[in-house]
């Protein structure tokens, strides 16, 4: 009688301590699908070419509020913009473990890196002496694009804080596009096509890890949301931030569609030990009979 009655109590510590350690794994886990985030300083290459763009009196490129997300609306982008036109979502572009450069949506099996392009486009003359692009990331989902700590990443690369911002960058004009003279927009603009220019940046790369992957799918996400913005010098440059009301230049929105593909199989020591305690509990129910 007290042997048994000692080999019931022995189960029981064996069921208890199966279901602290699942427990354990289990909180583990949760702990894991928090956002991490693998980021590197903006670093920037850049790239001209001729565009021979017409791009005279456009009417401003603005994204209106959409998902919960605020929106972003510029006077003008006349003198500056995203891509080749500021009607189309053409100005950015994102490229998966090294492959090509595009808008497709992406179908993880696993972590992965993604690296950033966009392009830039400047009016062949004007008084400004550069233009610039900024873009975000909005990496947890919260649907708020958050700002980086606003220094120089180029002249301050070992202090740069890249929060959700994915990059900064500036093309600086050659003195012979820059002209005092305010007079004759227009015609300046019409007779210098020629010196329109686009400029490309591209990012390093950021890791999606597969516990942000867990993430989306836990939370039903379909991916991640971007926006970048063009400005001319009217604002320092990094200083430009996803929402105010600016002057010249565009905005696009785009959405990193992610599906994940994996096949998510429970962990075999968390098996293990479930079963131990669904084991434990059954020969305990059988004693008790006895």
């Amino acid at each position: 009688m007290k042997i048994q009655k000692e080999s019931k109590q022995s189960v029981k510590r064996i069921v208890y301590a199966s279901a602290a350690l699942l427990m354990l794994a289990i909180g583990v886990q949760g702990q894991a699908q928090a956002y991490t985030m693998s980021t590197v300083s903006a670093n920037l290459s850049t790239s001209e070419l001729t565009t021979n763009l017409n791009n005279v009196s456009d009417p401003a490129g603005d994204v209106a509020a959409h998902d919960g997300y605020a929106g972003a609306q510029h006077d003008s982008s006349e003198w500056n913009q995203l891509g080749r036109s500021n009607t189309a979502d053409d100005g950015v572009r994102w490229s998966v473990n090294g492959g090509a450069f595009g808008n497709a949506a992406i179908v993880a099996t696993g972590a992965f890196t993604i690296k950033f392009q966009i392009d830039l486009w400047s009016a062949g003359y004007g008084r400004h002496d550069y233009d610039q692009v900024k873009a975000w990331v909005d990496w947890n989902n919260d649907k708020y694009f958050q700002n980086d700590n606003q220094v120089n990443p180029l002249t301050n690369p070992n202090t740069y804080v890249a929060n959700e911002t994915i990059l900064a960058g500036q093309y600086f004009k050659h003195q012979d596009q820059i002209l005092a003279d305010p007079s004759g927009f227009n015609d300046r603009i019409t007779q210098n096509y020629n010196h329109d220019t686009m400029t490309t940046f591209t990012t390093d790369s950021y890791t999606v890890t597969t516990a942000m992957l867990d993430s989306l799918t836990k939370n039903g996400f379909a991916g991640y949301e971007l926006r970048a913005r063009s400005q001319c010098n009217h604002v320092i440059y990094n200083q430009m931030d996803p929402y105010t009301t600016l002057a010249q230049g565009e905005a696009e929105d785009y959405l990193i569609k992610i599906t994940d593909a994996r096949n998510p199989v429970p962990e075999p020591a968390t098996m293990l030990l479930f079963g131990t305690g669904i084991a434990g509990l059954a020969s305990l129910r059988r004693r008790k009979k006895a």
